[in-house]
C-alpha cells in the first residue's frame, strides 16, 4: 500500500474523513502527524504521498511534484492564525507562541508587511488551559486545531489569515498535497477524487463527530466546512500560491522563489 501523510488537523477532514473511517477502500496507508513531519518523511522516502504546507513546498521544491486537483485553502477569516491580544495592536514589541508553524511565519509575515512591525516571538510552554494564556503574555499567538476551537473565548483578537486576504487579495492555502518526483501518481487519483466527494457529501456528519469531543457545537463546525474552507482548487489558487511564495522570498523565509510544478 502507498503510505499517505495525513494530519490531526480539523480542516483536513473533508479529504480524509472516508479513508480514517473506513467507508471506501482505499490504496493508502494512513500515517497521521504534523505537515513537517510529513514533508520530512516524503522526502526520505517514508512516506509516498502526503499533506504539506506551502512553505515545506518552497523549500524542497526541486524534490516535489504537487498534486493539481486538490488543496485546502481559504480566502477571509478561517478562525486557523489568531493573534490574541488586550492592548492596542500598533504596541506589539514580543508576542508569544506555542509552536513553530506555517501559521506563524504568515503572521509575522502580515505584522511586516502591512503594519510595518518587527515582533519578536519567544516561544512558550503550552499552558494546562488556553484561557491562561493571557496571564503569560499580554499577546499571543493561537495557531490551527487550538485557534479554532478557542476562538470565542477571546474578545480581542485578529484573524491573520483575513487580514492577508484582504490586504493582498490573495487566498491562504493551508495545506497542499504532494509526491516525490519520482512517484507515479495516477493510481492515487481515483481515491483521492472519491474521498472528495465522499466528504463534501458528510459534511454535517463530520460536523457533529467532531462537536462530541470538542467545546463548540456542530453547527460552529459545519459551517466552517461549508462556508470557508475549499477543497478543490482553480488557476487562481495555483496563482495565489506562486504570489505568497514571492511574499515568503522577499521576506527571507525561503531563499528562491521555486515554480509550482505538478
Amino acid at each position: 500500500m502507498a503510505k499517505l501523510g495525513i494530519t490531526n488537523d480539523f480542516i483536513s477532514l473533508p479529504l480524509t474523513y472516508s479513508f480514517s473511517n473506513s467507508q471506501q477502500d482505499h490504496p493508502f496507508e494512513l500515517y497521521s502527524q504534523s505537515l513537517e513531519q510529513n514533508c520530512k518523511d516524503l522526502l526520505h522516502k517514508k512516506l509516498d504521498i502526503a499533506f504539506i504546507s506551502a512553505v515545506d513546498y518552497a523549500r524542497h521544491s526541486s524534490e516535489l511534484l504537487l498534486i493539481k486537483d486538490f488543496a485546502i485553502y481559504t480566502r477571509g477569516a478561517c478562525k486557523c492564525a489568531l493573534l490574541v491580544f488586550e492592548e492596542n495592536l500598533l504596541n506589539i514589541h514580543r508576542v508569544a507562541f506555542l509552536r513553530n508553524s506555517q501559521y506563524q511565519i504568515l503572521a509575522d509575515l502580515v505584522l511586516k508587511e502591512y503594519f510595518e512591525i518587527e515582533s519578536e516571538w519567544r516561544k512558550l510552554d503550552a499552558p494546562d488551559s488556553i484561557a491562561q494564556l493571557p496571564q503569560k503574555a499580554p499577546i499571543f499567538f493561537l495557531d490551527g486545531n487550538s485557534a479554532i476551537e478557542n476562538a470565542s473565548i477571546f474578545e480581542n483578537h485578529l484573524d491573520i489569515a483575513e487580514e492577508w486576504s484582504e490586504r493582498s487579495g490573495l487566498s491562504y492555502i493551508h495545506q497542499l498535497l504532494a509526491v516525490r518526483r519520482d512517484t507515479a501518481i495516477s493510481n492515487f487519483l481515483q481515491p483521492l477524487a472519491f474521498a472528495y466527494e465522499t466528504g463534501m457529501k458528510a459534511l454535517a456528519a463530520i460536523a457533529k463527530a467532531h462537536a462530541a469531543t470538542h467545546k463548540n457545537d456542530w453547527e460552529y463546525y459545519y459551517s466552517l466546512l461549508t462556508e470557508i474552507f475549499q477543497y478543490r482548487p482553480t488557476e487562481v489558487t495555483w496563482e495565489d500560491v506562486q504570489a505568497y511564495l514571492e511574499y515568503l522570498y522577499y521576506h527571507g523565509n525561503i531563499d528562491f522563489i521555486p515554480e509550482l510544478h505538478f
